[in-house]
């Protein structure tokens, strides 16, 4: 069988002057699914696909991936930046119109809902930086659509037990929080309920972020956050007046819908170039028969007729069939967020042990001014991920496949090797930049004390802040290691690599020196040194140095080879 690139060439790069037929599939060529109109019949091919892979073939420098990364990160970290603010608006509106206590609360079901519900959609979509980019680049655009509808369905699924976990929260939070905190489960429970009717919504928008990213449209999901934004803050504190506490995650509730929406509604009708990659939900394809040999002749690409295919074979959507082979991806991309997220928030359980609501609150005014400086480092490294992607998947964009059982690269192997190799290092100086810049914020306090200001307007909380931000601000320096580290690695398709090292990184290492450090003889450690909220945050900046470490290792002495025939395997 010939290799599917070489059977898209004339359809990808070259004029398509192949006259359409209707789909014949088995012997029923009447089946009205099967001639649905497709979504390709109706949009014109773009001249801006052609565009973008002609760039990315050809041979770049460190002053073109500079411009790269600093063009496309700014879009990407305002993003994250807005997404962020919904939960963090949150916080700020509570923290000055609610007491103490529900901003306590609030505080902790934010927490929980960042490690049952975000973590697990942003980790397990994590996997489309490998398929959908790598897809693109090497031509075959309806994967990408493929791949985004496949993980959406995917996350939806995973999800059922965790929205019946938010329900009976009741039940088993009292194991988790000391006594002298029960009082707040109410709340919390609340909150999970109220939050989970938009779940739905707000996988849509990240697994669509993907899909539009991998195309090089960073600046989508920009437009609507900053159309959702206003609108987010105006109902958090109006429905806060009006209803009180269950007003913010009402809030965030309907903003999670107006953000899915949106980019829906961007994708159709302002970007409708973006739908040449989208594969048609009315496609079926025999159970048993692989994408690659049906694509074609699913999107009228070809004047081939696959009469060869029994019509007893049973007909399923591809978007239903091959998750076992994403799942390798997605459960280590989701084991690298989840141990993450779960790290920093077990900091906030651990300090539940160390005092009373006014330390909870100097935690969580910390842990949320170390999550809003993450964003830049975050947007950044989804850029670098889809960059790399990118190239990785250019490796065999109209060529012919990798030489079997043979370590020789191709040609076209080894341009894309030293694109890529370019591309790292140069992201390198963006990476360190950013770090410095977050360093510089947290640990001036002129700079700093203004940040903390807009959480609260506590003097013993913000005092209390400002004596363990600065440690938040060393941090900073090893995180942007980490956090380039870890999207190369995801763009490689090694998200095994990077969720190992996570758990050594956070669980065997960060955690256990944070335990020793901040606990002492005040909660009958002896044993412990007893520094406090500051000996938490130097245990998890311990784990950071030791994860930014290892993970570069494992990127500077990776194989590409190896890392671009797997990634062809993948896509085959």
């Amino acid at each position: 069988m010939s290799s599917f690139n070489s059977r898209r060439r004339s359809s990808i790069l070259l004029p398509n002057n192949t006259s359409k037929q209707q789909l014949s599939l088995g012997s029923n060529p009447n089946n009205p699914i099967l001639n649905a109109p497709l979504l390709q019949e109706i949009i014109p091919e773009q001249d801006v696909h052609a565009e973008n892979l002609l760039k990315i073939c050809s041979k770049t420098n460190k002053r073109v991936e500079l411009k790269y990364y600093v063009l496309n990160s700014i879009p990407l970290i305002t993003t994250f930046l807005l997404q962020y603010s919904l939960s963090l608006s949150s916080l700020f509106i509570i923290g000055n119109l609610c007491t103490i206590k529900e901003f306590s609360s609030l505080s902790l079901a934010i927490m929980f809902y960042n490690i049952t519900g975000l973590s697990p959609i942003e980790g397990i979509a994590t996997c489309l930086d490998s398929y959908c980019s790598a897809s693109y680049t090497s031509g075959n655009f309806k994967y990408v659509g493929v791949f985004a509808v496949r993980c959406y369905l995917l996350i939806l699924c995973m999800f059922i037990p965790i929205i019946i976990s938010w329900f009976t929260t009741g039940y088993w939070m009292q194991y988790i929080l000391p006594p002298q905190h029960y009082d707040l489960i109410p709340n919390i429970c609340l909150f999970l309920k109220i939050i989970s009717c938009g779940m739905p919504a707000l996988t849509l928008f990240e697994t669509g972020k993907r899909f539009v990213q991998a195309q090089g449209f960073y600046e989508i999901t920009t437009w609507s956050l900053i159309f959702i934004f206003p609108i987010n803050l105006f109902l958090i504190y109006f429905l806060t007046l009006k209803l009180g506490y269950i007003g913010a995650p009402l809030a965030m509730a309907i903003s999670h819908w107006l953000m899915g929406f949106s980019l829906v509604f961007y994708c159709l009708k302002i970007r409708p170039e973006t739908l040449k990659c989208w594969m048609p939900l009315n496609v079926k394809i025999p159970l048993k028969q692989e994408i690659i040999e049906n694509e074609q002749a699913l999107l009228h690409e070809t004047e081939n007729n696959y009469d060869s295919i029994p019509i007893e074979d049973k007909m399923v959507s591809p978007f239903l069939q091959n998750w076992w082979s994403m799942l390798h991806l997605a459960l280590p991309g989701l084991l690298m967020i989840l141990s993450e997220y779960l790290s920093f928030e077990i900091l906030t359980i651990f300090t539940t042990f160390l005092g009373d609501e006014e330390l909870i609150a100097i935690q969580t005014v910390v842990a949320s001014l170390g999550t809003l400086m993450y964003q830049d480092l975050f947007g950044l490294g989804v850029v670098i991920s889809t960059r790399i992607g990118q190239f990785i998947g250019s490796a065999y964009l109209n060529s012919e496949p990798p030489l079997i059982n043979s370590e020789l690269e191709t040609t076209s192997e080894s341009k894309s090797i030293k694109n890529a190799t370019i591309s790292i290092k140069a992201a390198h100086f963006i990476a360190i930049a950013i770090g410095f810049f977050n360093f510089i914020i947290l640990t001036v306090p002129a700079l700093s004390k203004p940040l903390i200001s807009l959480f609260t307007t506590d003097p013993v909380v913000v005092e209390g802040s400002l004596k363990i931000i600065w440690i938040l601000g060393l941090n900073q320096l090893t995180d942007g290691f980490s956090v380039l580290y870890s999207s190369i690695l995801r763009a490689q398709g090694r998200q095994k690599i990077g969720g190992f090292l996570n758990i050594i990184a956070y669980y065997c290492i960060g955690l256990p020196l944070a335990f020793y450090l901040s606990f002492g003889k005040d909660q009958n450690i002896s044993w412990g040194m007893g520094l406090g909220i500051k000996g938490l945050w130097l245990g998890c900046g311990s784990g950071i140095l030791f994860l930014a470490v290892s993970q570069g290792l494992f990127v500077y002495f990776g194989k590409w080879i190896v890392v671009l025939r797997n990634s062809y395997n993948r896509l085959k």
